[in-house]
């Protein structure tokens, strides 16, 4: 079961890395410079208000759907009141995203580039992928994204855009998303009904859901803050720059996640009846994950420079610099998705995750202010690279506090 889940999720996650990565070249060139940084600064905005409604129930919605199998009732009660919990946070995310897109000096206060980019964060907070995780059918929703994916790189291709058209690309990447996301719900809703839940039940939901999603939030800054901040701290020449090299190291951290995303669900039904057995796939998807971090930002560390040139072009050479410094986040980034996933959530840890991320958040922010800006992009790599050797060693410490206080069997094997 666990290969049949993980291979077409691993796709889709794939798909997030080489789709983007693909359209990067296109419109890298096809847009100015100023342009191409507005768009950058929007998309790392829209996924800072995705997190709002997402909420970590992207976690907290699998795991909750995933102890309920075999329940029909109470999963569909469930995920009525987890789908209804994330409908109540749009409001406030679509106000908080307007603002903050208002207030970035890069989009210039487009009203155009302004409602693209919350509706591109609300149509990401409401993918419902993790229902789909949590009933042990992720590849269904995993399909709809990778056409969603494959419609985007196809229409950067045959649409017309000029050189000022950060907004229009940005349509392209939310209009197949949003239809993705609806029959997504559609398909849930085929299996659940559909009811309005108990308010007191949503807010159960939201009070348990709480830490993750501080924690997700918190998350967020060492990537995408930084592009956000960025805006105002530097020209939008050097805004393009950092962002380039942020979004290849983003896209190849998207290749690391769904390791153990996947197998989270599997280790926390098998924990109880069969804790050896929890064990055994902890231990393979962390070693796997691990592994591939470290492969992965070798690669990227060696090949910098040729990257950089194919993907963006020659105007984008300083690049390359903060290309090598990003990559040695990636093994960092491989620990502690294997602790976050593979023990801290299994073990109802959400708070120690919440408290570990939120003080990475600080330092990122901290250092930042302290010694990044100016003309050098490269510093901002130096702060968010620090900030993930911090967060590593915190989840290692804390995962292996976990492991000792629960039952015996289980973590003996795990560590």
């Amino acid at each position: 079961m666990i290969v049949r889940t993980f291979i077409p999720v691993y796709g889709a996650q794939l798909a997030r890395l080489v789709i983007p990565v693909l359209v990067l070249p296109i419109v890298a060139r096809r847009l100015e410079v100023d342009a191409f940084a507005a768009l950058m600064s929007a998309q790392a905005l829209a996924y800072l208000v995705m997190l709002a409604p997402e909420y970590g129930f992207a976690t907290y919605g699998a795991r909750t759907v995933a102890q309920a199998r075999g329940e029909e009732g109470r999963l569909a009660r469930a995920a009525r009141e987890i789908v209804a919990a994330k409908l109540v946070l749009c409001l406030p995310a679509a106000a908080a995203g307007t603002l903050a897109a208002l207030l970035l000096p890069t989009l210039g206060g487009d009203p155009a580039l302004v409602a693209l980019t919350v509706a591109l964060g609300l149509a990401l907070g409401l993918a419902p992928g993790w229902f789909f995780q949590g009933v042990g059918r992720a590849q269904a929703y995993a399909f709809l994204e990778i056409g969603a994916l494959a419609a985007f790189l196809l229409l950067v291709f045959l649409v017309p855009y000029g050189p000022r058209d950060a907004a229009l690309v940005l349509a392209l990447q939310a209009g197949p998303l949003a239809l993705a996301v609806a029959i997504g719900h559609w398909m849930t809703a085929r299996r659940v009904g559909v009811a309005r839940p108990p308010w007191s039940a949503v807010a159960a939901h939201l009070r348990g859901g709480a830490s993750l999603f501080v924690a997700k939030a918190a998350s967020a800054a060492p990537g995408l803050g930084l592009v956000y901040l960025a805006g105002f701290l530097m020209a939008p020449q050097l805004v393009a720059v950092y962002a380039a090299a942020e979004r290849v190291v983003m896209g190849s951290a998207n290749v690391l996640w769904p390791v153990m995303q996947v197998v989270m669900p599997e280790i926390a039904s098998r924990r109880v009846h069969d804790p050896e057995g929890a064990a055994r796939v902890f231990r393979r998807g962390a070693g796997a994950l691990v592994a591939l971090g470290v492969a992965l930002g070798g690669f990227l560390f060696v090949a910098a420079d040729p990257i950089v040139r194919i993907l963006f072009g020659a105007g984008y050479g300083e690049a390359a610099e903060v290309l090598r410094i990003a990559a040695f986040i990636l093994p960092l980034v491989a620990v502690n998705a294997a602790c976050n996933n593979g023990v801290l959530v299994v073990h109802g840890r959400d708070r120690q995750i919440m408290t570990i991320q939120v003080a990475t958040a600080i330092l990122v922010f901290a250092g930042a202010a302290l010694f990044a800006g100016g003309e050098d992009p490269a510093r901002l790599a130096w702060v968010r690279l620090g900030a993930e050797v911090f967060a590593a060693a915190a989840m290692v410490a804390a995962s292996l506090a976990a492991v000792r206080a629960a039952s015996p069997a289980y973590p003996r094997s795990a560590s």
